[in-house]
């Protein structure tokens, strides 16, 4: 019966008598007597619509079976591969495999330990007691159509690149990666160790470029050899670490956000590179905090947020470690004062930014009681060089350094401005 269906339901009569109901997708059922059954089969879907089908089946004394088998694998199994037989029959089996093996159900499975031609016979038997036979033949060789092929991931980097770099002690996750079903086995190289698993993770401690070699042999000895690099160089420093302190002038009681900006937290994933980086924050107010290995705040995402009670400027020292030793550092001053004047720092998740930086660009036009005037000259001369231009034109700012090739943030703030003319970017005292 048809899989898509909710419900199926067999109805069995002989003689406008019920015999049986069932209810599984396919059934299997042995009649008891001679004489003519009318099966009927109703299928019903998720909406409750209906189909029907019917099927006359004449039970007899001189009915008479038809033995005939399939072979899953034919061409050409290996020795040890496990081969399946499916007689296209009903009644009772009985196989011979040719190598001292024998079965009695309808499928069965079995395995030639051996190369050769075996001779697979099937004896059927049906209700009537009539016997038929069957034999075919079932060729064992070493066939090289049965390719493997494998290769080798980093689980946890970049999949396909070829080679990492490490500090030393660094446990790297690798995993094989098969391109055949064949049932093969895999043999790690590594460090002159050997190791029989489907995956491994292994610390790579020998400061040297270490080779990583994996052999795949399946049953019909057709192998393949997939190969990786791990250098292994105490010498790397933190990649990725773009270390962060915000905000950096505050009012008593508000905290002072600690992050990582190019790492999310731990793992770098930068290019070739993996290393877990621990980070140390020195405050500046007398407290400390050490052996930070990922967020302790959820929102927002940061290392630490620190809460400085007192009016008093705090030089304070922020440190990102790889597993070699070696560091980054972050070092600045904190202000903290009573200027009723300031702007609120505010922090905004947005899940359609890129970073996760989040934020709409802010009108910088107007002045705040607390910000920077900066005046911009702008002149459209140069500009016209093609067809005149709308006279509308936007400053767009961002803060820190900005390679305008490369920069893939959103601007921090936007002001518009007819041109020509001076445009005053008014830019906020402590963002």
């Amino acid at each position: 019966s048809s899989p898509e269906a909710a419900q199926h339901q067999w109805v069995i009569h002989k003689d406008t008598i019920l015999n049986d109901t069932l209810y599984d997708q396919e059934i299997y059922y042995a009649f008891a007597d001679t004489g003519i059954y009318e099966v009927k089969l109703i299928t019903t879907n998720g909406c409750a619509n209906t189909d029907t089908a019917f099927r006359i089946i004449n039970i007899g004394l001189e009915s008479y079976p038809n033995a005939w088998f399939n072979v899953d694998n034919m061409g050409y199994p290996c020795p040890n591969y496990e081969i399946k037989f499916e007689a296209e029959a009903s009644g009772q089996f009985e196989w011979d495999f040719g190598d001292g093996s024998f079965a009695y159900e309808r499928v069965v499975y079995n395995s030639y330990s051996d190369i050769g031609t075996y001779e697979v016979k099937l004896i059927t038997r049906n209700g009537c007691g009539y016997t038929d036979t069957i034999t075919q033949e079932v060729i064992v060789e070493y066939s090289p159509d049965h390719i493997v092929e494998v290769n080798i991931l980093f689980q946890n980097k970049d999949s396909y690149i070829d080679t990492l770099i490490v500090c030393p002690g660094t446990e790297v996750q690798l995993e094989s990666e098969l391109w055949s079903g064949d049932d093969v086995d895999l043999t790690w190289y590594v460090d002159g160790n050997t190791y029989h698993s489907a995956n491994l993770i292994y610390p790579f401690s020998t400061l040297d470029t270490n080779e990583v070699m994996l052999v795949a042999v399946n049953k019909c000895m057709n192998k393949d050899t997939a190969y990786k690099y791990v250098i292994v160089d105490d010498q790397m420093t933190p990649i990725s670490a773009n270390l962060t302190a915000l905000p950096l002038a505050i009012c008593p009681g508000e905290e002072v956000y600690f992050y990582n900006d190019g790492d999310d937290g731990g793992d770098n994933w930068d290019q070739n590179y993996i290393q877990k980086l621990i980070y140390e924050i020195d405050f500046g107010d007398g407290e400390t905090m050490s052996n930070i290995t990922g967020r302790t705040v959820d929102f927002p995402p940061v290392l630490a947020a620190h809460n400085y009670a007192t009016v008093d400027t705090f030089h304070f020292i922020f440190t990102a470690q790889n597993t070699c030793g070696n560091k980054d550092t972050l070092e600045g001053e904190i202000f903290v004062n009573d200027d009723a004047a300031r702007v609120p720092f505010y922090y905004v998740g947005n899940s359609t930014s890129d970073k996760e930086k989040g934020g709409e660009m802010k009108d910088w036009s107007v002045p705040l009681p607390s910000s920077h005037e900066f005046i911009i000259p702008v002149n459209l001369t140069n500009w016209n060089y093609m067809y005149p231009m709308d006279s509308t034109v936007y400053i767009f700012v961002w803060y820190g350094d900005l390679d305008p090739n490369t920069n893939e943030d959103p601007p921090d703030g936007i002001v518009e401005v007819k041109a020509p003319g001076t445009v005053s970017v008014h830019v906020p005292y402590n963002v």
